[in-house]
């Protein structure tokens, strides 16, 4: 029986017209072109579909409900926080996500926030193109030091570019990691007294949705802030006014509470003092075309009865 499949991502226009052809005979394959806002639009589209890769659309019970006919999400990357997992389980609808991603490309790109918030990057590109002159000073890796909050592949790969390029690193995880070139805080809280920079890696889930809260950024202060996590993580609304009002001297995001981005998040990516991109840290051309093609054996598995990448709610 031919299989019908929705594919929501946007990064999946790099295939062309190839995707198709990725799936091969047996399935029929509908590309939105891009993540899918409104949540009855979701519904129609998913309507009388079998599979999906999806990208940020928050999938819970009334998606679930109106689409009976769906047997398999698969996420394109390894997050799973827009899927309402109770309500997949229920419905007996299996969840599965990319693991193996390239990690090292997410650091580069929080590299990439740090240097043009340190280096003063835009404010130096709106100086010039204003036809003037005016110089501004960069901070000196050499006397300060960046604090990783969570210490996994992408925490550690992002700490050796940052070690590599001058900064001191400390970094704080739930045990002591024992490395020999990073020294390990044992409480968030003193390593942002200890930090003049602060960067998120956390997953989200229970424990970290809001861990850093008002109390948090108020220990910001006069410090830099990034997050390539995920936007949850952080009291969005508390983190706008201590931006806003220069308590903080600058922020590198690349996620948001809410994305596309309204509301506060918007606020916050207007900010002049923000340096701020569409969660496109792994959004690198190698890094998306393996993380798509995972995405699509991961369906083409499960209809097969083979073995699959790895199955969230197994």
């Amino acid at each position: 029986m031919i299989k019908k499949i929705l594919v929501t991502p946007q990064a999946f226009d790099i295939f062309n017209d190839g995707l198709q052809n990725l799936f091969g005979d047996g399935y029929v394959v509908k590309f939105t072109g891009g993540q899918i806002q409104s949540k009855q639009e979701l519904i129609h589209k998913l309507e009388g579909v079998d599979g999906c890769i999806i990208g940020g659309e928050k999938i819970d019970k009334e998606v679930f409900d109106c689409c009976p006919d769906l047997k398999i999400l698969s996420r394109f990357g390894v997050g799973y926080d827009s899927i309402d997992m109770n309500e997949a389980n229920s419905h007996d609808v299996v969840v599965t996500v990319v693991t193996d991603i390239n990690y090292l490309a997410i650091a580069r790109h929080c590299l990439a926030l740090l240097l043009a918030l340190t280096n003063n990057i835009l404010t130096q590109n709106e100086i010039v193109k204003n036809e003037k002159w005016l110089k501004t000073y960069n901070l000196s890796p050499e006397t300060n030091t960046i604090g990783l909050i969570g210490m996994g592949p992408i925490g550690l790969k992002f700490g050796k570019l940052c070690k590599n390029i001058g900064y001191n690193v400390i970094y704080y995880s739930r045990c002591d990691k024992n490395y020999s070139v990073f020294k390990y805080i044992n409480s968030i809280d003193e390593l942002i007294i200890q930090s003049n920079i602060i960067s998120l890696h956390l997953k989200s889930n229970t424990e970290t949705k809001n861990i850093i809260d008002k109390r948090r950024i108020d220990l910001m202060e006069n410090k830099y802030f990034l997050n390539t996590s995920r936007g949850d993580l952080v009291d969005e609304e508390y983190l706008y006014k201590s931006l806003s009002n220069g308590k903080i001297n600058g922020a590198g995001l690349d996620v948001f509470v809410d994305e596309p981005a309204i509301g506060t998040s918007r606020k916050i990516q207007k900010l002049n003092n923000v340096v701020s991109t569409c969660h496109v840290a792994g959004y690198d051309i190698t890094s998306i075309t393996d993380v798509g093609i995972k995405s699509i054996e991961n369906i083409k598995s499960f209809f097969k009865g083979d073995k699959i990448n790895k199955i969230v709610n197994e």
